[in-house]
């Protein structure tokens, strides 16, 4: 008996609070757990804010389809994607058409787009701190002036929007990261049967 009570009281005493060892460890990881919640919680507040969305100069390039049979010519235009923290990297990005409206019409994005970005296959990448890096916008092809497409990891064309030509359209896309908070912007896009009167501000 004298011994059961003994070992009672060094449990008490390596608590410091008379709990056994499994309640104390028990406040233990409960405590650590709201520590670790409080402290997502802050630094879901300072999220960085650091994705800036900007024109190319000129905001396009050609590109020519040697797959293509008759070899097709296409104007790509591009939106930089600037990550301006001078130290940390800008991870996973995602670029998304997220809406596409005539002037003074209506929505024709029905959903979230994912596009692709310039020169890369895949839909994510990192952006290094100071550094940039650019996304498919959209395109046109020059023998076939009638709508534009979009370079977007979809597979359904009910979900891509149809543009008229000639016609204005407002279009905003997003960029996300793991790590900065999303930005987003909208642009004025101008669509011609004339290739050179196609742009993008």
């Amino acid at each position: 008996m004298r011994v059961l009570k003994r070992e009672r009281k060094r449990a008490g005493n390596m608590t410091g609070n008379g709990l056994n060892p499994l309640e104390f460890y028990g406040e233990v990881v409960g405590t650590i757990g709201l520590v670790v919640a409080i402290i997502a919680l802050i630094r879901s507040l300072y999220i960085p804010n650091k994705l800036e969305l900007s024109l190319m100069d000129p905001p396009f390039e050609d590109a020519i389809d040697y797959s293509a049979a008759q070899h097709t010519t296409s104007r790509f235009f591009h939106i930089v994607v600037k990550n301006s923290h001078k130290r940390t990297m800008a991870k996973n990005c995602k670029a998304y058409l997220i809406s596409m409206k005539e002037t003074g019409g209506k929505e024709l994005v029905n959903t979230t787009i994912p596009l692709k970005w310039r020169g890369f296959p895949t839909l994510i990448i990192d952006i290094a701190p100071i550094g940039e890096e650019r996304f498919d916008a959209f395109h046109i092809e020059f023998g076939n002036l009638t709508s534009i497409s979009f370079n977007s990891y979809v597979d359904s064309t009910a979900l891509i929007p149809i543009a008229k030509f000639p016609g204005k359209y407002e279009v905003t896309y997003r960029v996300t990261s793991d790590n900065f908070k999303p930005k987003e912007r909208s642009f004025t896009v101008n669509l011609s049967v004339n290739a050179t009167e196609v742009y993008i501000k």
